[in-house]
Parts: C-alpha cells; structure tokens; sequence
C-alpha cells in the first residue's frame, strides 16, 4: 500500500504511509522525520462512522493524521530527551528484572503447571475439592498480584517519562489506542540501551520542507 499521508507539526512536515486500510481498520507508519514507529486504529462499531465509507473516507484521513501527528511527537520526545529517557529506562529495566526474579513461581508457565498438579491431586484422591480451590485460589491471587506489579510498574514509566505536560492534550499510553506504540518505545529503548550509536532514533534529513497548504497536505 502506496497511500501516503502528509501533516505540519509545529512548523515540521510529517509523512506517513498507509500499513493497512479498511472501512473499520487504519495503522500508519511514520516515514519523516523518523522511521521505525507505526500506530493503529480500530472503530469500535462500523456504525460509528461518520460517513458511509467509513475510515476509508473523509474520516480515515482525519485519524490517519492524528495518528502521525502522534508518532510524531513520541519520537520527537525520544530523540530530544535521550540521555534522561536512557536513564530512566535503566532503572525501569533493573526494577523488572527484581520483580519477575522474584516471581517465577507465579509465572504463566508456572500457574498453567500448577493447575495440572493439582488436578492430577485432586483426581487421584490426595486432595479433597476444598483443598484444591484452597490451594488453586492461593496461586492465582498471587499470579495476579505479580502482574499488577509488572502493569503499575510500566505504566509508571511512561506516566513520568512520556506524560502529557498540563493543559497538553492526553499521552496516547493514557489509553489502549498506544498499547502497541508502548512496546515499541520499550523495544527501542532495549535497542538503544545495546547498541546507542546505531539503534539511536534521529531525524532523517527531509528532501526539502513543501508550505503547509499544498495538496494533498493537512494541517494540524
């Protein structure tokens, strides 16, 4: 899919390329100033549409450029904050390393094992029913408490590091709409931690700035 898209984000041109486009699906991907970084939308309801084409219409292209314009302004924000985002991402990496280590006989993998012991218990006699949901209901309270340490402690790390600044319009991983662009960034900074000089995000040096309101071109 050749379909580009092209905006102004505080006086920068921004363009992005269409991955994929349906009457109820969009993903976009930015190509300049950065590259790497792409973005998803999904109506909840084809209903929900404005016009009859749905996000093949008018109103694909107005969340198509909300889409870029955030992808953006997330990779701008990684660009101009790289040595504090570094450092934060250090300590985020360190504190889920603690708490994963100290949590691996509540893993998935485990949980999953657990139950199959215990039913094999329950089934051969050594346990009564009582004592299988006893036990059963121990190990799930404590796989779901290891999650919610896992989810605060990166929602946290985006909160401080990507929050939107007051009066500012929300963080995009305020809501499910930036659950894939949050892995990315953490799959980048992981990257970026390995090998910083050569997985480093940059802006690519544009062929030649075009005015705002050339065809073809919105404006934000």
């Amino acid at each position: 899919m050749n379909e580009l898209v092209t905006i102004r984000v505080d006086g920068t041109t921004a363009e992005g390329r269409f991955l994929c486009r349906s009457a109820n699906t969009i993903e976009i991907e930015i190509t300049r100033p950065y590259s790497g970084f792409s973005m998803s939308f999904e109506l909840v309801s084809f209903d929900r549409a404005q016009g009859p084409q749905g996000l093949l219409g008018d109103e694909g292209m107005r969340s198509a450029s909300y889409l870029l314009k955030t992808l953006y302004q997330v990779c701008r924000h990684l660009d101009e904050n790289d040595e504090v985002l570094a450092a934060a991402y250090e300590e985020y990496r360190q504190l889920h390393h603690e708490i994963v280590a100290g949590g691996d006989r509540i893993s998935d993998h485990f949980l999953v094992m657990v139950i199959e012991d215990l039913r094999e218990r329950r089934d051969r006699g050594e346990i009564d029913r009582q004592e299988y949901e006893r036990e059963l209901t121990g190990y799930r309270v404590a796989h779901s408490r290891h999650h919610e340490r896992l989810y605060h402690l990166r929602t946290e790390f985006f909160r401080m590091n990507f929050g939107a600044e007051q009066g500012s319009p929300p963080s995009p991983f305020e809501s499910a709409l930036g659950r894939s662009l949050e892995h990315q960034v953490l799959e980048y900074l992981r990257r970026r931690r390995i090998d910083p000089d050569r997985a480093r995000i940059r802006r690519c040096e544009p062929p030649g700035d075009r005015p705002a309101d050339d065809p073809g071109e919105a404006s934000t």
